[in-house]
């Protein structure tokens, strides 16, 4: 069911609304496990009493038999029997949920951590965030509270770039199957994020899903969407134990979108170049993260086209690719409109 913006769901920033997600996945031991349905025993008022804490809300909820589905006020939560995906923007306070998140998934359905991933793009207004997102350094402390991980920052500190945090509890011997792509894009065309604003042409969340060209990027998925007042969207889409989930800030101060989802295909080149063809940036971040039993694998290196997207009139600024520990590695690269192309 398409959600609708709630009276008291307002999306207003005065300097800027902070698009840049923060993004945590932790994936837990199938022993133990109180059920087969693991996490998705808990009740969303138990995951509201979570969110409540990091400053958000659930504004509707999408299921199938793989896996639960939120559109938060603040982009989204996923939750499967074993693994949890929360992304949030703005100035929430997305690590806070980590003490409350751990200690529910082991009192209401028995489960331990064996995974845990933290990841966002560098902010646009890092002063605007609060403790522990003040800066890289003070989110690496908050997580060593909980985990024995690693910290990286990919990319040039001075420019575009992306911080990292990984613990893996996991049997070295584990071959796992999953893969992530983000296009996290800034410097949006103006007339294409015209779209996203309640105007005079305004009809419906769903209406602006099917004209922007959103429910073609995955076709046959089950779209829940909303659509902030004055502006701003945000659409979960699911479909058999897939999701994608983009998330838009249209104000041309500030203008991010990000387009995120885990279903797998030996190549994505075909997807990036849609994604960039409805929103046209002109800038966005490519990641993706594989699994050495994932489809586009054995390594993500080849599971993309860079040469292809600069063809669409874009210059690759860097490219970097991280292997860790043998079991799955990270496909980064930035790329810039080039002076001369249009949109």
């Amino acid at each position: 069911m398409a959600a609708e913006c709630p009276p008291d769901v307002v999306n207003t920033a005065p300097c800027g609304f902070e698009g840049a997600e923060k993004k945590i996945e932790v994936e837990f031991k199938q022993e133990g496990a109180l059920s087969e349905q693991g996490l998705r025993l808990i009740p969303q008022e138990k995951w509201q009493e979570i969110l409540d804490v990091i400053k958000c809300q659930v504004v509707s909820k999408t299921s199938n038999e793989h896996f639960d589905s939120y559109v938060l006020s603040e982009s989204s939560l996923f939750v499967y029997p074993l693994k949890v995906v929360l992304k949030t923007c703005g100035t929430t306070i997305t690590l806070l949920c980590l003490e409350p998140l751990l200690k529910m998934a082991k009192e209401l359905a028995g489960l331990e951590p064996d995974f845990f991933w933290y990841a966002r793009k560098n902010f646009q207004f890092p002063d605007k965030q609060i403790f522990p997102h003040t800066g890289f350094d003070d989110e690496v402390d908050m997580m060593n509270k909980f985990f024995n991980g690693h910290a990286y920052v990919i990319g040039p500190r001075t420019g575009e770039h992306w911080h990292l945090y990984v613990c893996d509890m996991k049997d070295r011997d584990h071959v796992g199957d999953d893969q992530t792509l983000e296009v996290m894009m800034t410097e949006l065309d103006p007339v294409v994020m015209q779209q996203f604003y309640r105007n005079d042409n305004f009809v419906s969340a769903k209406d602006t899903t099917m004209k922007s060209g959103i429910a073609n990027l995955l076709p046959g998925s089950i779209t829940d969407e909303i659509m902030f007042n004055p502006c701003g969207y945000s659409v979960n889409g699911i479909k058999d134990q897939y999701y994608f989930t983009i998330h838009i800030t249209p104000e041309p101060h500030c203008s991010y979108v990000s387009f995120e989802t885990n279903a797998p295909k030996e190549s994505y080149t075909a997807l990036i170049h849609n994604v960039l063809e409805v929103f046209k940036p002109n800038k966005f971040t490519v990641t993706l993260f594989a699994d050495a039993g994932a489809s586009c694998g054995p390594s993500t290196y080849t599971a993309y086209e860079p040469k292809a997207i600069e063809r669409q009139g874009f210059q690759l600024k860097y490219k970097s690719f991280s292997e860790f520990d043998g079991t799955y590695d990270l496909h980064l690269c930035h790329f810039q409109r080039r002076a001369t192309a249009t949109r």
